[in-house]
């Protein structure tokens, strides 16, 4: 669970990220994976928790589903 994952353009190491869509959320226990483009990103809950709560259009109460991110 190596994963990470953005919800703003990275501002370093800019060619290590991949910008994608975010396709499916699916939780699994202590851990939640992020389905981008066809790739899983397995985050644990807090670490989804915050990556959620920065994601503009979330805070104003649209779905993950749907938004740009960034991941590697």
């Amino acid at each position: 669970m190596h994963d990470r994952i953005r919800a703003k353009p990275p501002v370093t190491d800019v060619d290590s990220w991949n910008e994608g869509t975010v396709d499916e959320i699916r939780p699994q226990g202590e851990e939640v994976v992020v389905v981008c483009d066809g790739t899983d990103i397995r985050v644990r809950k807090a670490v989804y928790d915050l990556f959620v709560s920065r994601l503009p259009a979330v805070v104003d109460g649209e779905s993950v589903v749907g938004q740009t991110v960034w991941y590697k």
